[in-house]
Protein backbone atom coordinates (compact mmCIF):
# COMPACT_ATOMS: atom_id res chain seq x y z
CA UNK A 1 0.00 0.00 0.00
CA UNK A 2 0.74 3.25 -1.41
CA UNK A 3 -0.30 6.82 1.01
CA UNK A 4 1.43 9.48 -0.40
CA UNK A 5 4.22 11.38 1.68
CA UNK A 6 4.22 8.49 4.65
CA UNK A 7 6.93 6.01 4.91
CA UNK A 8 7.87 3.44 7.09
CA UNK A 9 3.93 2.60 6.79
CA UNK A 10 2.88 -0.60 9.47
CA UNK A 11 -0.25 -1.95 9.37
CA UNK A 12 -2.18 -3.43 12.43
CA UNK A 13 -5.64 -5.27 11.84
CA UNK A 14 -6.66 -5.02 15.26
CA UNK A 15 -9.51 -7.53 14.85
CA UNK A 16 -7.27 -10.39 14.61
CA UNK A 17 -4.80 -12.43 17.77
CA UNK A 18 -2.07 -12.10 16.38
CA UNK A 19 -2.14 -7.92 16.38
CA UNK A 20 0.82 -6.45 18.61
CA UNK A 21 -1.40 -4.06 20.07
CA UNK A 22 -2.51 -4.13 23.76
CA UNK A 23 -5.97 -2.53 24.00
CA UNK A 24 -8.24 -1.86 27.60
CA UNK A 25 -11.81 -1.76 27.27
CA UNK A 26 -12.26 -3.33 23.69
CA UNK A 27 -13.98 -6.18 22.99
CA UNK A 28 -13.02 -9.31 21.67
CA UNK A 29 -12.48 -9.60 18.15
CA UNK A 30 -16.15 -9.58 15.68
CA UNK A 31 -16.61 -9.47 12.25
CA UNK A 32 -14.57 -6.35 11.24
CA UNK A 33 -12.49 -4.74 14.28
CA UNK A 34 -13.43 -5.04 18.09
CA UNK A 35 -15.91 -2.89 20.15
CA UNK A 36 -14.95 -0.27 22.82
CA UNK A 37 -17.04 -1.47 25.42
CA UNK A 38 -15.97 1.51 27.95
CA UNK A 39 -15.95 5.19 28.45
CA UNK A 40 -12.04 4.89 28.79
CA UNK A 41 -10.27 2.25 26.19
CA UNK A 42 -6.12 2.48 26.08
CA UNK A 43 -4.69 1.45 23.09
CA UNK A 44 -0.50 0.54 23.38
CA UNK A 45 1.36 0.49 19.64
CA UNK A 46 4.82 -0.91 19.68
CA UNK A 47 6.98 1.33 17.32
CA UNK A 48 11.06 1.18 16.58
CA UNK A 49 11.82 4.67 15.64
CA UNK A 50 10.25 6.59 17.62
CA UNK A 51 11.71 9.89 18.69
CA UNK A 52 13.09 10.28 15.41
CA UNK A 53 10.30 11.59 13.46
CA UNK A 54 7.00 13.00 13.77
CA UNK A 55 4.60 10.04 13.61
CA UNK A 56 0.95 9.42 11.88
CA UNK A 57 -1.46 7.93 13.54
CA UNK A 58 -4.45 6.85 11.01
CA UNK A 59 -7.24 4.90 12.67
CA UNK A 60 -10.37 2.75 10.32
CA UNK A 61 -13.44 3.03 12.46
CA UNK A 62 -17.23 3.08 13.12
CA UNK A 63 -19.22 4.64 15.84
CA UNK A 64 -22.31 2.98 17.21
CA UNK A 65 -24.83 5.72 16.58
CA UNK A 66 -28.63 4.81 16.37
CA UNK A 67 -30.69 7.20 13.87
CA UNK A 68 -32.91 8.93 16.31
CA UNK A 69 -31.79 8.58 19.74
CA UNK A 70 -27.43 8.69 19.09
CA UNK A 71 -27.28 10.80 16.46
CA UNK A 72 -22.99 11.12 16.79
CA UNK A 73 -20.26 9.62 19.19
CA UNK A 74 -17.65 11.84 20.34
CA UNK A 75 -14.43 10.94 20.90
CA UNK A 76 -11.27 12.37 22.79
CA UNK A 77 -7.53 11.15 22.22
CA UNK A 78 -4.47 12.08 24.12
CA UNK A 79 -0.57 10.61 24.57
CA UNK A 80 0.96 11.50 27.36
CA UNK A 81 -1.81 13.63 28.95
CA UNK A 82 -1.49 15.75 25.35
CA UNK A 83 -4.49 16.10 23.49
CA UNK A 84 -4.11 14.85 19.85
CA UNK A 85 -7.63 14.07 18.57
CA UNK A 86 -11.17 15.63 18.95
CA UNK A 87 -13.65 13.78 16.69
CA UNK A 88 -17.77 13.87 16.22
CA UNK A 89 -18.47 10.72 14.31
CA UNK A 90 -21.70 10.14 12.48
CA UNK A 91 -20.96 8.00 9.59
CA UNK A 92 -22.54 4.34 9.78
CA UNK A 93 -19.58 3.15 7.19
CA UNK A 94 -15.83 2.64 8.36
CA UNK A 95 -14.09 6.10 7.72
CA UNK A 96 -10.36 6.91 8.15
CA UNK A 97 -9.49 9.20 10.92
CA UNK A 98 -5.73 10.29 11.87
CA UNK A 99 -3.75 12.95 13.76
CA UNK A 100 -0.24 13.11 14.33
CA UNK A 101 2.13 13.24 16.90
CA UNK A 102 5.34 15.35 17.45
CA UNK A 103 8.81 13.93 17.74
CA UNK A 104 9.78 15.58 21.10
CA UNK A 105 6.87 13.63 22.43
CA UNK A 106 7.77 10.07 21.55
CA UNK A 107 11.39 10.59 22.38
CA UNK A 108 12.70 7.69 24.61
CA UNK A 109 9.90 5.22 24.08
CA UNK A 110 9.43 2.13 22.48
CA UNK A 111 5.16 2.41 21.86
CA UNK A 112 2.62 5.18 21.48
CA UNK A 113 0.53 4.95 24.16
CA UNK A 114 -3.06 6.24 23.09
CA UNK A 115 -6.36 7.26 26.07
CA UNK A 116 -9.51 6.79 24.11
CA UNK A 117 -12.43 9.08 26.05
CA UNK A 118 -16.28 8.33 24.85
CA UNK A 119 -18.48 10.19 27.22
CA UNK A 120 -21.46 9.30 25.08
CA UNK A 121 -21.17 5.66 24.63
CA UNK A 122 -24.23 4.07 24.97
CA UNK A 123 -25.13 -0.08 25.05
CA UNK A 124 -27.78 -0.93 22.51
CA UNK A 125 -29.95 -2.24 25.48
CA UNK A 126 -30.12 1.61 26.53
CA UNK A 127 -30.90 2.36 23.38
CA UNK A 128 -33.38 -0.06 22.44
CA UNK A 129 -31.84 -1.95 19.82
CA UNK A 130 -30.75 -5.51 21.63
CA UNK A 131 -29.92 -7.28 25.19
CA UNK A 132 -26.58 -5.92 24.84
CA UNK A 133 -25.50 -4.05 27.80
CA UNK A 134 -21.70 -2.96 26.51
CA UNK A 135 -21.39 0.55 26.14
CA UNK A 136 -20.09 0.25 22.28
CA UNK A 137 -18.43 3.62 21.46
CA UNK A 138 -16.29 2.71 17.91
CA UNK A 139 -15.85 -0.07 15.86
CA UNK A 140 -12.03 -0.09 15.29
CA UNK A 141 -10.89 -2.50 12.24
CA UNK A 142 -7.17 -1.18 11.34
CA UNK A 143 -4.62 1.24 12.75
CA UNK A 144 -1.88 2.23 10.48
CA UNK A 145 1.29 3.76 12.14
CA UNK A 146 3.69 6.04 9.59
CA UNK A 147 6.68 8.14 9.72
CA UNK A 148 6.45 11.89 8.05
CA UNK A 149 10.28 12.45 7.45
CA UNK A 150 10.05 16.19 6.23
CA UNK A 151 7.71 19.15 7.01
CA UNK A 152 4.77 19.26 4.28
CA UNK A 153 1.73 19.77 4.48
CA UNK A 154 0.60 16.05 5.39
CA UNK A 155 -0.27 16.68 8.59
CA UNK A 156 -3.00 19.02 7.10
CA UNK A 157 -4.27 16.21 4.84
CA UNK A 158 -4.35 13.49 7.55
CA UNK A 159 -6.45 15.76 10.16
CA UNK A 160 -9.10 15.88 7.12
CA UNK A 161 -9.22 12.52 6.86
CA UNK A 162 -12.97 11.43 7.55
CA UNK A 163 -14.30 15.37 7.72
CA UNK A 164 -15.82 15.47 4.10
CA UNK A 165 -19.52 14.18 4.72
CA UNK A 166 -19.78 13.33 0.62
CA UNK A 167 -22.69 10.82 -1.26
CA UNK A 168 -22.91 7.55 0.87
CA UNK A 169 -21.07 5.31 -1.62
CA UNK A 170 -18.18 7.72 -2.29
CA UNK A 171 -17.60 7.75 1.75
CA UNK A 172 -16.17 4.72 1.28
CA UNK A 173 -13.71 5.20 -0.53
CA UNK A 174 -13.03 8.96 -0.58
CA UNK A 175 -10.42 9.11 2.86
CA UNK A 176 -8.35 6.22 1.10
CA UNK A 177 -8.35 8.39 -2.37
CA UNK A 178 -7.64 11.40 -0.20
CA UNK A 179 -4.14 9.64 1.21
CA UNK A 180 -3.03 7.83 -2.01
CA UNK A 181 -3.02 11.21 -3.97
CA UNK A 182 -6.04 10.13 -6.35
CA UNK A 183 -8.08 13.10 -6.11
CA UNK A 184 -5.07 15.23 -6.79
CA UNK A 185 -3.81 13.40 -9.51
CA UNK A 186 -7.03 12.89 -11.31
CA UNK A 187 -9.07 16.02 -10.05
CA UNK A 188 -6.70 18.72 -9.88
CA UNK A 189 -7.98 22.19 -10.68
CA UNK A 190 -10.75 24.60 -9.75
CA UNK A 191 -13.40 23.48 -11.51
CA UNK A 192 -15.04 19.94 -10.84
CA UNK A 193 -18.60 19.09 -11.15
CA UNK A 194 -19.94 16.30 -9.20
CA UNK A 195 -22.60 15.03 -10.96
CA UNK A 196 -25.88 13.24 -8.72
CA UNK A 197 -23.89 13.97 -5.36
CA UNK A 198 -26.98 14.12 -3.19
CA UNK A 199 -29.34 11.82 -5.03
CA UNK A 200 -30.05 10.06 -1.53
CA UNK A 201 -31.46 13.40 0.13
CA UNK A 202 -29.08 13.74 2.92
CA UNK A 203 -28.98 17.56 3.38
CA UNK A 204 -25.90 16.90 5.27
CA UNK A 205 -24.07 15.69 1.79
CA UNK A 206 -21.46 18.14 -0.44
CA UNK A 207 -19.69 17.54 -3.70
CA UNK A 208 -16.78 15.06 -3.50
CA UNK A 209 -14.36 17.78 -3.02
CA UNK A 210 -13.82 21.61 -1.39
CA UNK A 211 -14.79 23.67 -4.51
CA UNK A 212 -16.65 21.40 -6.73
CA UNK A 213 -20.32 21.92 -7.65
CA UNK A 214 -23.02 19.48 -7.38
CA UNK A 215 -24.68 18.78 -10.06
CA UNK A 216 -28.32 17.51 -9.53
CA UNK A 217 -31.18 17.26 -11.95
CA UNK A 218 -32.99 20.48 -10.25
CA UNK A 219 -29.58 22.53 -10.94
CA UNK A 220 -30.44 25.32 -13.36
CA UNK A 221 -29.91 25.10 -16.36
CA UNK A 222 -29.45 21.56 -16.73
CA UNK A 223 -31.97 19.08 -17.83
CA UNK A 224 -30.51 15.80 -17.27
CA UNK A 225 -29.10 15.16 -20.54
CA UNK A 226 -26.84 18.44 -21.41
CA UNK A 227 -24.75 20.02 -18.89
CA UNK A 228 -25.08 23.82 -18.58
CA UNK A 229 -21.49 24.63 -18.75
CA UNK A 230 -19.09 25.39 -21.91
CA UNK A 231 -17.33 23.09 -24.20
CA UNK A 232 -14.10 21.86 -22.14
CA UNK A 233 -14.89 24.19 -19.48
CA UNK A 234 -13.78 21.73 -16.81
CA UNK A 235 -11.03 20.71 -14.89
CA UNK A 236 -12.41 16.71 -13.89
CA UNK A 237 -16.29 15.15 -14.11
CA UNK A 238 -17.17 12.87 -11.13
CA UNK A 239 -20.03 10.51 -10.84
CA UNK A 240 -20.76 7.86 -8.18
CA UNK A 241 -23.21 5.29 -8.54
CA UNK A 242 -25.26 7.31 -11.33
CA UNK A 243 -24.42 5.72 -14.60
CA UNK A 244 -26.50 2.87 -14.29
CA UNK A 245 -29.94 4.71 -13.73
CA UNK A 246 -29.45 6.65 -16.61
CA UNK A 247 -31.40 5.80 -20.10
CA UNK A 248 -28.92 7.14 -22.48
CA UNK A 249 -25.36 6.38 -20.90
CA UNK A 250 -24.03 6.82 -24.19
CA UNK A 251 -25.13 10.95 -24.72
CA UNK A 252 -24.20 11.28 -20.79
CA UNK A 253 -21.04 10.22 -21.63
CA UNK A 254 -20.14 12.28 -24.42
CA UNK A 255 -21.37 14.94 -22.63
CA UNK A 256 -19.33 14.74 -19.96
CA UNK A 257 -16.49 14.37 -22.02
CA UNK A 258 -17.86 17.21 -24.17
CA UNK A 259 -17.55 19.76 -21.10
CA UNK A 260 -14.28 18.54 -19.99
CA UNK A 261 -10.85 20.26 -21.11
CA UNK A 262 -8.42 18.64 -22.88
CA UNK A 263 -5.60 16.85 -20.33
CA UNK A 264 -8.75 16.67 -17.48
CA UNK A 265 -10.34 13.25 -16.61
CA UNK A 266 -13.96 12.25 -16.21
CA UNK A 267 -14.28 9.60 -13.01
CA UNK A 268 -17.21 7.29 -13.14
CA UNK A 269 -17.85 4.82 -10.25
CA UNK A 270 -20.32 2.31 -10.26
CA UNK A 271 -21.45 -0.41 -8.45
CA UNK A 272 -19.92 -4.10 -9.96
CA UNK A 273 -22.34 -6.70 -11.01
CA UNK A 274 -20.21 -9.49 -9.74
CA UNK A 275 -20.48 -8.06 -5.95
CA UNK A 276 -23.40 -5.91 -5.60
CA UNK A 277 -25.82 -7.46 -7.80
CA UNK A 278 -24.76 -11.18 -7.37
CA UNK A 279 -26.86 -11.80 -10.60
CA UNK A 280 -26.19 -11.55 -14.60
CA UNK A 281 -28.89 -8.85 -15.65
CA UNK A 282 -31.66 -6.93 -14.25
CA UNK A 283 -33.77 -6.65 -12.70
CA UNK A 284 -32.08 -5.24 -9.37
CA UNK A 285 -32.72 -7.05 -5.91
CA UNK A 286 -31.72 -4.04 -4.63
CA UNK A 287 -32.18 -0.65 -6.25
CA UNK A 288 -35.18 -1.18 -8.90
CA UNK A 289 -33.88 2.23 -10.86
CA UNK A 290 -30.65 0.19 -12.09
CA UNK A 291 -31.08 -0.17 -15.16
CA UNK A 292 -28.08 -1.73 -15.97
CA UNK A 293 -25.63 -3.86 -14.33
CA UNK A 294 -21.81 -3.46 -14.51
CA UNK A 295 -18.40 -5.55 -15.21
CA UNK A 296 -15.33 -3.73 -15.73
CA UNK A 297 -15.40 -5.22 -19.08
CA UNK A 298 -19.00 -3.61 -19.98
CA UNK A 299 -18.40 -0.61 -18.18
CA UNK A 300 -14.88 -0.03 -20.80
CA UNK A 301 -17.04 -1.01 -23.26
CA UNK A 302 -19.91 1.49 -22.99
CA UNK A 303 -16.94 4.46 -22.82
CA UNK A 304 -15.52 2.64 -26.14
CA UNK A 305 -19.19 3.00 -27.65
CA UNK A 306 -19.62 6.41 -26.67
CA UNK A 307 -16.21 7.79 -28.03
CA UNK A 308 -14.17 7.93 -30.60
CA UNK A 309 -11.12 6.24 -30.32
CA UNK A 310 -7.67 8.07 -29.51
CA UNK A 311 -9.75 11.33 -28.10
CA UNK A 312 -9.52 9.57 -24.59
CA UNK A 313 -7.32 7.27 -22.50
CA UNK A 314 -7.82 4.93 -19.78
CA UNK A 315 -5.59 5.89 -17.25
CA UNK A 316 -7.45 3.82 -13.49
CA UNK A 317 -9.80 1.32 -13.32
CA UNK A 318 -9.90 -0.97 -10.10
CA UNK A 319 -12.68 -2.80 -8.74
CA UNK A 320 -12.91 -2.49 -4.96
CA UNK A 321 -14.30 -5.58 -2.64
CA UNK A 322 -12.37 -4.38 0.38
CA UNK A 323 -14.56 -6.06 3.49
CA UNK A 324 -17.15 -7.15 1.06
CA UNK A 325 -18.51 -10.44 2.17
CA UNK A 326 -18.65 -13.20 0.11
CA UNK A 327 -20.31 -15.75 2.80
CA UNK A 328 -23.97 -13.65 2.12
CA UNK A 329 -25.70 -15.13 -0.08
CA UNK A 330 -26.96 -13.48 -3.28
CA UNK A 331 -30.67 -13.14 -2.15
CA UNK A 332 -28.88 -11.50 1.26
CA UNK A 333 -28.34 -7.34 0.81
CA UNK A 334 -24.38 -7.24 -0.34
CA UNK A 335 -22.20 -5.73 2.34
CA UNK A 336 -18.59 -3.98 1.83
CA UNK A 337 -17.37 -2.04 -0.89
CA UNK A 338 -18.70 -3.42 -4.29
CA UNK A 339 -17.72 -0.48 -6.68
CA UNK A 340 -16.07 -0.72 -10.34
CA UNK A 341 -14.15 3.17 -10.22
CA UNK A 342 -12.66 3.51 -13.72
CA UNK A 343 -10.30 7.38 -14.66
CA UNK A 344 -10.40 8.26 -18.53
CA UNK A 345 -8.23 11.33 -19.66
CA UNK A 346 -9.38 13.15 -22.49
CA UNK A 347 -6.52 13.76 -24.81
CA UNK A 348 -6.48 15.87 -27.88
CA UNK A 349 -7.57 13.59 -30.98
CA UNK A 350 -5.22 13.04 -33.24
CA UNK A 351 -5.73 14.19 -37.73
CA UNK A 352 -5.65 10.29 -38.25
CA UNK A 353 -8.10 8.13 -37.64
CA UNK A 354 -7.82 4.02 -37.20
CA UNK A 355 -7.51 2.11 -40.46
CA UNK A 356 -10.31 -0.34 -41.30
Amino acid sequence: MTWEGLWDLDQYEIGFGNSPIVACGMSAPEGWGRWTCESEVKLSIPRSDLGRYDVAVIIELMPHIHSSKLKSQHVEISHMGVPVAKWELSDTWYRLRGFTIKKEFLLGRSQIDLNMTLPNAESPKELGVNDDERKLGIAIYRVWIASIPHESDLSVRINELGSRFVGVESRKTWDRKHLEGFWSRFAAGPKVLDIGFSSYGDARVVPILPGSIGVDIDYPGYDGRHLPFDDGSQDAVYSSHCLEHIADPLGIIQDWYRVTRIGGHIIIAVPSRDLYERRRRPPSLWNQEHLRMYSCASLLAEIESALEPNSFKVRYLSENDEMFDYSRSPEAPPYGNYEITVVIEKIATPEWRLID
